[in-house]
């Protein structure tokens, strides 16, 4: 069952990052065109691409294990098994730091937007700040217990198994609060900052749909992910079909946190060139950096970003 979970896992996430790859080049190619006026377009496409390269750096590992895993130590399945640990230690110590790489990219675009959402004000975001500087060393925390591990296979031992997974758990929980709490922020700012002009509400309720569609994607995948490594008692023996649970849930999540990501900078730039009635949005005072993903203002607005 573990063998044939772990397969099929890894099948699945070659799928997944197929979708993540031409996702990622109709995202580029939307704000690479030449109708495309965004300030900040090189920040979004610096985070959109180093999170499709930590996909595809992840995809080529898992697909080098499973060619060692599945080809070479292909005559009987208790081989297969065994093949799974033949490969280097580099391998899966590059791929957490792969993982934990996407998950913190994908947060800090979205700390990125809550930022310039709150007027460029540091204490307006500071509990997402928080959450993403605890969600860093988290998975700081889970590198280096993994390089551990990986270097000194004896320390590795069902307490310590245990212990890894709880800071996994809690590494995803994090992450997960991280982007919910930087959707809220924005969602209440969009609606705050419109409260006097419902024509503008309801233009930005499409911002508030996009952002929020994205982060439910990704956070419900991390919250999946938190409770299996929570319950995880990190005995295999104990626990077979939790760890092929696992598999599946850490593939959806690994894939989702380039997907939902750049999903949200797609759509919102598609929002972009559709037709909007300046009229509507002249008493509005949500600041342009989040604006700018739908609308464009006009010069006067441009030239006095601060009047939010």
């Amino acid at each position: 069952m573990m063998i044939s979970g772990a397969l099929n896992s890894t099948l699945l996430f070659v799928y997944l990052a197929g979708v993540s790859i031409g996702l990622y080049l109709f995202t580029l190619a939307i704000y690479l065109s030449p109708q495309s006026n965004r300030r900040h377009r090189s920040f979004v496409i610096t985070c959109i691409t180093v999170l499709a390269c930590a996909l595809v750096g992840e995809l080529c590992l898992q697909w080098y294990s499973m060619s060692i895993s599945y080809v070479y130590f292909a005559s009987t399945r208790l081989e297969m098994f065994a093949g799974k640990g033949a490969f280097s230690v580099a391998v899966p110590i590059t791929a957490i730091i792969f993982v934990m790489l996407g998950q913190i990219v994908a947060d800090g675009l979205m700390i990125w937007r809550s930022f310039h959402a709150s007027g460029g004000s540091y204490s307006r975001v500071s509990p997402v700040i928080l959450l993403f500087i605890a969600e860093v060393g988290l998975c700081m925390t889970s590198i280096t217990l993994n390089i551990l591990y990986n270097l000194h296979p004896t320390l590795l031992t069902v307490r310590s198994a245990r212990r890894y997974n709880v800071i996994e758990g809690s590494s995803s929980i994090v992450t997960a609060s991280t982007s919910i709490l930087a959707t809220f922020f924005i969602g209440h700012r969009i609606y705050s900052s419109t409260s006097s002009d419902p024509r503008s509400r309801q233009r930005y309720a499409r911002i508030i749909e996009i952002i929020i569609h994205s982060s439910a994607i990704y956070s419900t995948a991390m919250l999946a992910q938190a409770i299996c490594n929570l319950i995880n008692t990190g005995d295999s023996n104990r626990s077979p079909a939790l760890i092929v649970v696992t598999n599946y849930l850490t593939t959806l999540s690994v894939a989702t946190a380039s997907i939902a990501p750049t999903l949200m900078v797609a759509r919102l730039g598609l929002e972009q060139g559709k037709e909007v009635d300046e009229s509507s949005i002249t008493s509005l005072t949500l600041p342009e950096d989040v604006a700018m993903q739908v609308v464009n203002f006009s010069d006067s607005r441009n030239s006095n970003p601060s009047d939010a």
